[in-house]
């Protein structure tokens, strides 16, 4: 399915989601409120929260949007060139 490819984190996101690899499913858009949205977050020793941030690089970033754009019906190369 070219609307579903698999990013690798090294090292993981964190440890609530200790797996290296997260799956993206650009089929599954949403529509939602940022006010009702929480980020993903890890609950330090202290009590306080810690948010790992992740920059995804051009290639995951490359591998998203194809996937979105062929969630939606467009046909791309792994390059975004339409087929």
């Amino acid at each position: 399915m070219d609307y579903h490819d698999k990013i690798e984190f090294n090292p993981p996101y964190s440890p609530k989601f200790p797996s290296r690899f997260m799956w993206i499913k650009g089929d599954m858009l949403y529509s939602l409120s940022l006010v009702r949205i929480n980020r993903p977050h890890v609950i330090l020793a202290n009590g306080k929260r810690d948010y790992p941030i992740r920059i995804l690089g051009p290639d995951d970033m490359n591998k998203v949007m194809k996937c979105v754009l062929c969630g939606i019906g467009f046909k791309v190369d792994k390059d975004l060139n339409k087929v």
